[in-house]
């Protein structure tokens, strides 16, 4: 398992298995292989009959890897370290179709049991079972959910960062008129496309840049787009994100499924359930301790008795920590997958 350290951004590929259709096709050619070793781990890419190029990593994925390796390697950790009080990032980055939001676990929505079960419904699973297992301390999760996502317009682009829990503070847009032939989705050929996933651990205070907001889980039909603001305190937030509090993991699903409804998205030439908007789900993890202590011994008098102990004094401690899981829309070129219109 990979080993997470505050500030270090660790680079984990997973190469997917071919679709069958692209199996299937005569024009199909594998030109990626991976190699996983204790010494080694890195891509090989073929650009030519006699030519390679090698990329190294901090860990890669071959095409037969389960969600619970995948989970283990690459997450278990920073939740681990989210639940002791340490800020952690996880993101998915990757063409259309490589699997990101199948990796993430919220590709038909999220629940556990199974294999297919992904990071954010088993991280919402382990976050739970930490704190069940630590009683003495009190533990609160909130949740927050949005996306970003870009319209082009007559040349014109305009990039939005809904709320995925306010549905009604978002104009719900409909599939272009230039919805692509079904019989072309897959049509093109493929080159067994490469998951990339972005582990990080960063201490409290750090907040990754973001965009123009909308909350989708607060239905507010007023609110167009919410504000990016900072502060001294909170450094940079979105003013007005709806956070809803969750006990338990299937009120944590519930609310994110109540969210993947509102996501953006639409049929293209490379995936026929694109995901046409970046997705970015906070998890906020607040422990309240009790402790007590006592400092120093009492003074008297000179000459009377020795003093006794000073009483103890009871004291709470708080600790916040955040739990950021990203899952990127497909970075290929727009002309490859002929989006257009709002999920382009």
């Amino acid at each position: 398992m990979t080993t997470a350290v505050p500030g270090r951004v660790a680079v984990h590929v997973r190469i997917r298995p071919p679709f069958k259709e692209e199996a299937d096709s005569p024009n199909y050619q594998c030109v990626v292989r991976g190699l996983s070793r204790a010494d080694v781990q890195k891509v090989s890419l073929l650009l030519s009959p006699d030519c390679n190029r090698e990329f190294h990593f901090d860990h890669v994925f071959p095409p037969e890897s389960t969600q619970e390796t995948i989970y283990r390697t690459t997450a278990f950790s920073i939740v681990q370290d989210v639940m002791r009080g340490v800020n952690g990032t996880l993101l998915a980055y990757g063409q259309t179709g490589t699997g990101k939001t199948y990796t993430m676990g919220i590709l038909d929505g999220v629940k556990m049991g199974g294999k297919n079960t992904g990071i954010i419904p088993t991280s919402m699973q382990h976050i739970f079972e930490y704190t069940s297992s630590h009683p003495e301390i009190q533990w609160h999760i909130k949740m927050s959910f949005l996306q970003i996502y870009m319209e082009n317009y007559g040349g014109g682009t305009i990039h939005h960062l809904q709320d995925l829990l306010n549905p009604a503070s978002c104009t719900r847009l409909g599939v272009p008129s230039t919805t692509l032939n079904p019989t072309t989705w897959h049509s093109h050929p493929s080159t067994q496309p490469l998951l990339v996933i972005y582990t990080c651990l960063h201490h409290p205070g750090y907040h990754p840049p973001s965009s123009q907001i909308q909350d989708l889980l607060n239905p507010d039909p007023t609110i167009e787009s919410l504000p990016l603001r900072e502060s001294p305190d909170q450094g940079f937030f979105v003013d007005g994100l709806r956070e809803i509090e969750v006990r338990t993991p299937d009120e944590a699903y519930e609310v994110i499924n109540t969210a993947l409804q509102n996501r953006c998205m639409a049929p293209t030439y490379m995936n026929i359930t694109s995901s046409r908007s970046h997705t970015v789900l906070t998890v906020t993890v607040t422990q309240q301790q009790e402790h007590r202590a006592s400092f120093g011994m009492g003074h008297g008098p000179p000459g009377a008795a020795p003093p006794g102990p000073a009483p103890e004094v009871t004291y709470h401690k708080s600790i916040t920590s955040k739990l950021i899981l990203v899952d990127l829309a497909g970075s290929e070129r727009i002309k490859k997958t002929s989006s257009e219109g709002p999920f382009e």
